[in-house]
């Protein structure tokens, strides 16, 4: 999990600093503990010196070390935007499902809301290697006859015969940039059919050593009869 992952980063370097700093204080004793008691040797005073100015050196070079452990380890804070055709962002608003007489009928999404577009921001200054995006269909299935895969969003779940139910894109960019934005291929959801529950999607974010704490939750909501688009009232990003 991402938090276990920042806090033995932040553990690994505290315990770094401390223990430049416990070696450097006890040199820095160690070294004026003999000076006081050796005034008079002039070769073990310039002995001394060396010393202090080999460990001035040793210490700039430890904290070059930490930094660049730092740089190397540091983590993304990825961030999800999930746009509908005629929709708020992050608010996919669909025809209310149909009921039928002694049961519930799947009412599949019109045609011009079909293709979703997902962007990805990283809102931190350390990259994302190796990015991935899991998408779940809660309460909501691609059908078989209707839906066509494609090489960028792979299925890799299915509820028995009726349909596919999860979704992954795996980047084929080697990284996303710190404090950038990224489009994702499109996200085709022609053939996606939901019944009278509550439908939602829910993404999960991954990269190398990251992994949301938790998953996004985006919840479908139902168009009106009067056909307006209800007021937009989540964040852009989430």
């Amino acid at each position: 999990m991402r938090i276990d992952r920042q806090a033995r980063r932040k553990y690994m370097l505290v315990g770094f600093g401390l223990l430049l700093g416990c070696v450097t204080a006890a040199v820095l004793i160690a070294s004026l503990i003999e000076l006081h008691s050796k005034a008079g040797d002039h070769i073990a005073v310039i002995g001394n010196f060396f010393a202090l100015g080999a460990l001035v050196l040793a210490l700039g070079a430890g904290v070059v070390a930490l930094l660049a452990f730092a740089e190397a380890t540091g983590l993304p804070n990825l961030q999800l935007k999930f746009i509908l055709p005629f929709s708020h962002p992050n608010e996919p608003t669909l025809p209310k499902a149909e009921t039928r007489t002694g049961g519930e009928a799947l009412t599949t999404v019109p045609r011009h809301q079909t293709q979703a577009t997902v962007y990805i921001k990283n809102d931190s200054h350390y990259s994302g290697k190796n990015p991935a995006v899991i998408v779940h269909l809660n309460n909501m299935v691609l059908l078989p006859h209707g839906y066509e895969a494609t090489e960028d969003w792979k299925a890799i779940e299915y509820y028995s015969t009726q349909g596919i139910t999860v979704l992954r894109w795996d980047g084929p960019t080697a990284l996303i940039h710190g404090n950038s934005e990224y489009r994702l291929p499109p996200l085709i959801l022609q053939g996606l059919a939901y019944g009278i529950g509550t439908p939602s999607l829910t993404f999960e974010i991954l990269a190398d050593g990251y992994r949301r704490q938790s998953p996004i939750n985006i919840p479908i909501r139902y168009k009106p009869r009067d056909g307006e688009l209800p007021e937009a009232t989540q964040p852009e990003w989430l």
